[in-house]
C-alpha cells in the first residue's frame, strides 16, 4: 500500500500537483518509514517553499 501511495505521489509530482504529492508522500511515510517517499516529501516540500522575491515587486 505504501508503494501505491509513493507511485501516486510521483504521477501528482509530475504533474505539479504538489499539495496532492505531499499528502500521498505523507501518507506513505506513515505506513513504511523506510519508504523513498520521505525523500520526495522533502522535495516537495523544498518546491512549496520556494519562492522569487522579483516576482513579487514589479
Amino acid at each position: 500500500m505504501a508503494d501505491a501511495l509513493y507511485q501516486e505521489g510521483l504521477a501528482h509530482a509530475h504533474r505539479s500537483e504538489w499539495g496532492a504529492a505531499a499528502t500521498c508522500f505523507k501518507r506513505a511515510c506513515a505506513m513504511d518509514p523506510d519508504s523513498p517517499a520521505g525523500e520526495s516529501l522533502k522535495m516537495v516540500e523544498d518546491i512549496q517553499a520556494f519562492y522569487h522575491k522579483d516576482q513579487f515587486n514589479p
